[in-house]
């Protein structure tokens, strides 16, 4: 009865500090607006792409200033992180050589450098789709000259 007690008392202390609204960073922290956002992508998708040549890339949003929130749960936001968000569409081949077709991806600049996440501290990582990831995809569906706070979330 006291184990069952003791692990419903951390499950609430979890929730409500998981429920806390946590600050944003300033957006200053992301730095100047990044004017060769083109060619940091395509340097990016050398290393990430197995024919990175052949792809066709198309930029559907152009980088937006904002505090991107990666942890969100239905108990409310994480950290926001802030990050020039781009938007791209890819369409790429595989291993066999044939085209995958169109996927979204979204690709964050922070002075100067690609991060694969908005939390992640200096290494790139590997590109994924935000296909199942629908923070993601309402942050790129907000236009570029937004001003930003992050995609809308559960509240």
């Amino acid at each position: 009865m006291v184990r069952k007690a003791s692990l419903i008392a951390a499950i609430i202390c979890l929730a409500a500090a998981t429920g806390a609204k946590a600050k944003d960073q300033p957006l200053e922290m992301a730095g100047p607006y990044p004017n060769d956002y083109k060619s940091l992508i395509d340097s990016y998708l050398k290393t990430q792409l197995s024919d990175p040549f052949s792809a066709v890339v198309e930029v559907t949003r152009k980088p937006r200033l904002t505090a991107f929130h990666p942890n969100q749960t239905l108990l409310g936001k994480g950290a926001g992180y802030a990050n020039w968000v781009v938007c791209l569409s890819i369409n790429a081949k595989n291993r066999f050589g044939a085209y995958v077709g169109f996927q979204p991806y979204m690709i964050f600049i922070r002075n100067g450098k690609i991060f694969k996440r908005a939390s992640d501290e200096g290494n790139w990582g590997n590109l994924e789709s935000i296909i199942l990831d629908p923070y993601a995809q309402d942050e790129c569906a907000i236009p570029a000259d937004t001003p930003g706070s992050g995609a809308a979330s559960p509240q």
